[in-house]
Parts: C-alpha cells; sequence; structure tokens
C-alpha cells in the first residue's frame, strides 16, 4: 500500500471517529498517520483541529504552529494560531505570530483584522482603527469588518466620524448584530437610556444566545441609574432616586425570585465578578466596590479610617486605561470602572460628577454595613483564613455584617476546609464560605463565570442567615 493511500484512508477513518465524537481514538489514528508522513498537510490540519474542538488548547496551539512551520501560504492559519495564543493570555506570542503574517500578507482582511485586536487587547485603539480601515478600504468588505471599524471610532470618540459611517454603511450591514450593539452603545452616551434600552431589548429577542445582549443592558440600567444619582445628590430623597426599583421587568433572565435574592448581597472586591453575576440575573444595585479592583490590604486600609475623606479631589484620581476613565483613590487604589472613553466627555466636568458620585456611594456603603442586613461579598483565590477573618473583624465595627467568601473548588486550601462548587461552609457567626467549579476569568482575560454556582450559594447563605437571625429572635 502506497504512503499516499494509506494516508488518505487513515484520515478518513479519523473523521469518522470524530463524528463518533470518539476524539482521543481519532488522536491516535492521526498520530499513526504522522509517524508515516510527518509533513502531511492535511493529516497535521485535522490533528490541530481535533484538538481545538475538544477543547485542548494548548495542544491545538502546538499543532497549528506545526501546520504554519510546514506550510506559511493560507493567512487563515496564523489568525488561528493568534486567536488561540489570546485565549491562553500568549498575547506576545500573538504579536510576534501576527507580524509575521502582516509582512507575508500584507492586505488580508483576516490578518489586519487579527493585528487591530491584538492592539486593542492592548489598548492601543488608535493602531487598531489604522489596521481595521484597512480592511475596510478592500473591496466587499464585510459586515463584521465595518462594524468592528465603527467601534474603533466609537472608543476613540470620534463620534462625528462614527455617525456618519454607520449612515454610510450599505443597508444590508446595517441589519448585522454589531451595528445594531453599536447603535445602541451611541443611544446610550447621548444619555437617552429608554431608546438604548429598548435597541438592547431588541438586541437580546434576536440573538438571545450572545451575552453581549444581557451585559449591556444591564450596563446602560446602571448607568441611567448613575445619572440618577448623580442628579440628586445631596437632596433628601437621593437614596431612594438612585436604589434599585422593584419589581423591574428585566429582559436579561426570567427569573424575579433570583434577581430579589441578589438584590441582598453587595460585592467588596476583588474584581467585577459578582457585579457580573448580579447583571445576568437583572439586579442593578449601586454599589462603591462593585465594579473595582479591589486588593484585601487597601480595603482594609480603608475600612480602618471609614474611607475618610474618599470622594474628596484631594484624595479622588481620573486615570485613562485601555481608553477608559477609571475612577481611583490616591491612598488606597480601589480603581472603579466608569464605563466611559476618553473624549466622550469634558474630562474636568466628567471628574468633579465622579468624585460626587464617589462620595455618595461610599455613604451608602457605611450605611448598609452599619444596617447589616446585606451580605457582602469578596472573591479572590489567593485570601487565606486569616485575611478573611481580619476582613469580617473590620467589616464588623461597623455593624452586624455577614460577609462571604467564594472561592475555585481547585485552589490551594490556605486553611480553608474542603468543599464542592455550589456548596457552603458556616465558617463563623455571619462568616460564610462558598466554592466554584471554575475561576471566572480565563487565562485570556475573558469571563467565564459559573452562574448557577454562584446562584446556588447565594441561595443557600441566605437561608442560613434567615435561619440565624430567627433562631436569635426566638
Amino acid at each position: 500500500m502506497s504512503k499516499w493511500y494509506a494516508t488518505y484512508r487513515l484520515r478518513g477513518a479519523a473523521r469518522v471517529l470524530i463524528k463518533q465524537n470518539r476524539r482521543a481514538d481519532a488522536d491516535v489514528v492521526l498520530q499513526f498517520g504522522l509517524s508515516i508522513q510527518p509533513t502531511h498537510y492535511g493529516l497535521l490540519v485535522d490533528h490541530a483541529w481535533n484538538a481545538q474542538r475538544d477543547g485542548r488548547l494548548s495542544d491545538a496551539l502546538a499543532r497549528w504552529m506545526a501546520v504554519w512551520k510546514e506550510k506559511r501560504r493560507n493567512p487563515r492559519i496564523p489568525c488561528r494560531i493568534a486567536r488561540l495564543s489570546r485565549e491562553l493570555g500568549q498575547f506576545d506570542h500573538a504579536s510576534e505570530v501576527i507580524g509575521e503574517a502582516q509582512r507575508l500578507f500584507p492586505n488580508n482582511a483576516a490578518v489586519l483584522g487579527e493585528a487591530a485586536r491584538i492592539a486593542e487587547m492592548r489598548g492601543d485603539w488608535a493602531a487598531s482603527e489604522r489596521l481595521w480601515r484597512r480592511a475596510v478600504d478592500r473591496p466587499i468588505a464585510s459586515a463584521s469588518t465595518m462594524s468592528a471599524y465603527a467601534q474603533t471610532l466609537f472608543v476613540l470618540s470620534r463620534f462625528d466620524e462614527f455617525d456618519q459611517f454607520m449612515k454610510s454603511a450599505p443597508r444590508r450591514h446595517r441589519r448585522h448584530r454589531g451595528f445594531l450593539a453599536l447603535q445602541a452603545m451611541r443611544t446610550a452616551s447621548q444619555q437617552r437610556w429608554d431608546e438604548a434600552l429598548a435597541l438592547w431589548s431588541e438586541f437580546r429577542r434576536r440573538y438571545p444566545r450572545d451575552k453581549m445582549g444581557w451585559e449591556h443592558y444591564g450596563r446602560t440600567l446602571h448607568a441611567r441609574d448613575l445619572a440618577l444619582a448623580d442628579g440628586k445628590v445631596g437632596e433628601p430623597d437621593a437614596s431612594a432616586a438612585a436604589g434599585p426599583v422593584a419589581p423591574q421587568k428585566i429582559e436579561v433572565v426570567a427569573d424575579e425570585d433570583a434577581r430579589s435574592l441578589l438584590l441582598g448581597f453587595e460585592s467588596l472586591g476583588e474584581n467585577c465578578e459578582f457585579g457580573l453575576v448580579q447583571r445576568r440575573f437583572g439586579a442593578e444595585p449601586l454599589g462603591l466596590l462593585r465594579f473595582n479592583n479591589v486588593q484585601l490590604g487597601s480595603l482594609l486600609t480603608a475600612l480602618a479610617s471609614q474611607f475618610q475623606d474618599m470622594g474628596e479631589p484631594a484624595t479622588t484620581e481620573m486615570v485613562p486605561f485601555m481608553n477608559e476613565y477609571f475612577i481611583q483613590d490616591r491612598r488606597w487604589g480601589l480603581a472603579m470602572h466608569t464605563f466611559l472613553f476618553v473624549g466622550q466627555q469634558d474630562p474636568d466636568v466628567l471628574y468633579k460628577k465622579l468624585c460626587r458620585r464617589i462620595a455618595y456611594l461610599k455613604d451608602k456603603l457605611l450605611s448598609d454595613l452599619a444596617e447589616g442586613r446585606k451580605v457582602f461579598v469578596f472573591t479572590g483565590q489567593s485570601l487565606t483564613m486569616d485575611g478573611l477573618r481580619a476582613l469580617h473583624a473590620a467589616l464588623e465595627t461597623f455593624g452586624p455584617v455577614k460577609l462571604l467568601h467564594t472561592r475555585v473548588v481547585t485552589a490551594d486550601a490556605a486553611g480553608f476546609p474542603d468543599g464542592r462548587a455550589g456548596e457552603v461552609v458556616s465558617i463563623d457567626r455571619g462568616l460564610f464560605v462558598g466554592y466554584l467549579r471554575r475561576p471566572g476569568v480565563t487565562a485570556g482575560n475573558d469571563w467565564d463565570i459559573a452562574f448557577e454556582d454562584w446562584l446556588a450559594i447565594c441561595r443557600k447563605v441566605r437561608s442560613l442567615v434567615d435561619a440565624s437571625s430567627v433562631a436569635a429572635a426566638a
């Protein structure tokens, strides 16, 4: 039997096994074929696809590199390598591969697009705009390419160009999800809240599986409520105006019980994960640390001083990162997302507004801590049991605070008891640990939140808290 015929038969056998979802067996067959013809392009490609579709991204990356090493004729291969590298957090490798691809295929739209995405991940939106513009200027640019270019104009706050480009786009492209999303974002940036919410509702109706719909619907709702608070800070009814309105018919998920449950929790850090859990289930409370980068040491120091002077111009700075403005305390950090890009508003006016907002949210947090009705949440895989107890003790100086810490089941023990995903362990009075099946953020810095684990944990904690309250009252 010739090598060619043997390879042909082996590829066919492997594809049958893949259709039967026997990917491990298919790998054995493909590896045997590569032992006969190590440089066979078709075998190398099938070998790479098998690993990628099986979710073995590191293996897939190595295999696609073997394909690229063998033949540098197909521009799609370096794009796949760059995407996998980004998913694995290997941004330098992605840049290196796509840089070589740009030299080989300088005008290829896919290569230009991947180079633009890498620039975006590095925060260089100006470079991204230049690359997308080159892709758009090619004949018959796709709807996704055109919407990606429009997004760079939006992020760079070049709104006149953005508006003109959106109007001039081919009518067939305006039905693309990217254009609908950008239309909603632009409307929200003009603070036309009801129109923006209606557009995001339409987006969710058309694309129910696209997480952008629920995330940006919630973000717009949150921005609207903050705008209401900004307009009423200092007035007697400020908290009523800014607080969550119940019941709200939020389309992000059809579970009013989950929404009501999650409104009884508030994030203290260390990242935005729990804030996004609330958003997924339609809960949009206003919180000082809901969308912040929080380190335990900084939080303990801030609590010790009762967040004194937080929001005052002398202690507050506004800094751009990845072209988004962040507002943070000069002493403790606690950097907060504003979801506003450089150029969207006058920075001096925005800074004063954000200082007032921080001061208002600080007072609200102190009031909630003293009241003791909410359960406060702190994530973080590096936290030790001693650190958790120190945080709980600091919080209890304000009132009868309940604290939930969540960690991944595979994290280092660090003094914590073992637990399974979705379980809760009561450590002490008002102190709980809940367990998640996976981290909320991938190596490539994408969200991958275990929503159902979070919901199960919060339900169990609320049940434990309510039972404790009943026992104390008896």
